[in-house]
């Protein structure tokens, strides 16, 4: 989906602002639908490609999807910079954004952090043998 389509959409005013950062992804249960710009967006998605989202994460469509959508957040961002008169090289050059660099590099080697990631993969390992021993990983 291009730029101007997106912002288009967002300027409905039957849509609910930011109902999208409560969701859950559960479209089907959901009585917002109607009323949400995430679930919009996706319909849309289906409609230009026929795509399903959802179908498999494995999928390269998906990732496909995912990159695409960072593309077009970084240009709309990029706009509003432009628009605003904000330089974002100096902008990422400044004293707090490298203050906030430095604390989340001292996050990356933090005991509780690299505990966590170790159990994230024990986790991760876990279901996939399971899924596995089932004969579901991998389908598409």
């Amino acid at each position: 989906m291009d730029k101007d389509k997106l912002i288009k959409m967002a300027e409905n005013p039957h849509l609910i602002p930011g109902i999208y950062n409560y969701c859950d992804r559960w479209c089907e249960r959901c009585t917002f639908t109607s009323r949400c710009l995430t679930f919009l967006t996706e319909e849309e998605k289906k409609r230009e490609s026929g795509y399903s989202p959802g179908s498999d994460e494995m999928n390269e469509e998906f990732w496909k999807g995912i990159r695409e959508n960072f593309l077009l957040a970084m240009e709309m961002v990029r706009d509003f910079a432009e628009k605003e008169g904000i330089d974002l090289e100096v902008a990422m050059e400044s004293e707090e954004v490298e203050a906030a660099m430095a604390r989340w590099r001292k996050g990356v080697r933090s005991p509780m952090l690299i505990i966590a990631q170790k159990r994230r993969w024990i986790i991760i390992s876990w279901l996939i043998i399971g899924l596995k021993e089932r004969g579901n990983y991998g389908r598409k």
